[in-house]
């Protein structure tokens, strides 16, 4: 569904953002991208997602170049690390905000919110204000906002880096019940490697702009490929010894 062939950026005062990436998506995956902070997770997304374009190789989605093709005729919904909503707006108005434009009529526009707003359980909040709703609340609106596009493809750039472990747990379970409920292709980049060995049916592992490996999780406890996969995933390794 989704192929990376050589796919490099490079910083504006040289060197490589990321370097040379070679990497499938197929359809109907929940691909986790984790490595430490500046290993080019946030880049790769931004290739995929089309805010930015590579320097050298190419992305393609169902075959298709995407050289060119603006973000909003990708299939792809981008949901980033900041899930703050709207203060003066309700739920439904913070949710439908970005289809709000003209494009849609009030009936769609209607039918879009609810079908998104029942997978999340948000019916009963819609004419809530921020203010009147929980932080796990909050997070599910923001997933909201990228539901409503009915995005084939949703992208997640480090949404939990500043949460609570209690809301880390609970958006987890969000997650996989949204991935197991639609038909839905979903790629998550978090500095978390414990979180990502936990969520993706495959791990990607970045460090200075380059994959170093990508896996199942199971394989990747099993058979870690060098020493900074050993280390850096020393506590997702020994939490799958121990299940």
């Amino acid at each position: 569904m989704i192929r990376l062939e050589n796919a490099s950026k490079r910083f504006q005062g040289g060197g490589y953002a990321v370097k040379g990436i070679c990497l499938d998506i197929k359809e109907g995956e929940f691909v986790a991208i984790t490595g430490p902070a500046g290993s080019g997770k946030t880049v790769l997304l931004k290739l995929i997602a089309g805010l930015e374009e590579p320097d050298e190789g190419r992305i393609l989605i169902d075959g298709k170049d995407m050289s060119g093709v603006k973000p909003a005729d990708r299939g792809i919904a981008l949901a980033g690390h900041n899930y703050r909503l709207y203060p003066h707006m309700n739920i439904y108005d913070n949710m439908a905000f970005g289809i709000m434009n003209g494009q849609y009529s009030k009936e769609e526009t209607d039918r879009r919110v609810l079908n998104a707003a029942d997978v999340l359980g948000l019916k009963d909040s819609l004419r809530k204000m921020p203010e009147e709703i929980s932080e796990l609340e909050s997070y599910k609106t923001v997933m909201g906002r990228a539901l409503v596009r009915e995005p084939r493809i949703i992208l997640m750039d480090k949404p939990l880096r500043a949460a609570s472990d209690d809301l880390r747990d609970d958006v987890k379970a969000v997650l996989l019940e949204l991935y197991h409920a639609l038909p839905l292709t979903m790629v998550y980049a978090t500095d978390d490697m414990d979180m990502a060995m936990s969520l993706g049916t495959k791990i990607v592992i970045m460090r200075d702009g380059i994959v170093i490996q990508e896996d199942t999780p199971d394989n990747i406890r099993k058979h870690p490929e060098d020493s900074f996969v050993k280390d850096h995933l020393s506590g997702a390794l020994d939490m799958g010894d121990e299940e």
